[in-house]
């Protein structure tokens, strides 16, 4: 759902206290670039975002063993999903990797 949330952001729906404020930020953003092209690299950031938050936690989740291993197995499954669903496809093996090599340790 957040996902999802993050690919339908819309400026123009934005809100803020100072309506004067609103406006001129709008026509700050119709001036440099198009409103869609603003929603869909603002999209693009927070998607990236999510991705290395994602794979700093499991990074660290698996340096600190914090989870047990069929913890730390599924959120490498989850992190790599999420990676092979968006393109990332080495990336993803990498990450269903290191899945493995808790299995293989168990």
């Amino acid at each position: 759902k957040v996902w999802k949330a993050l690919g339908g952001i819309d400026v123009e729906e934005a809100q803020a206290s100072v309506p004067e404020d609103l406006q001129r930020i709008l026509q700050m953003i119709r001036d440099s670039v198009s409103v869609p092209d603003f929603n869909a690299k603002v999209s693009e950031l927070l998607h990236q975002w999510i991705i290395q938050e994602s794979q700093a936690h499991l990074d660290l989740s698996l340096v600190q063993r914090n989870l047990n291993n069929s913890g730390l197995v599924r959120m490498c499954k989850t992190v790599g999903d999420l990676l092979s669903a968006l393109g990332r496809a080495g990336v993803a093996c990498k990450t269903y990797q290191k899945a493995l090599t808790i299995l293989d340790d168990d």
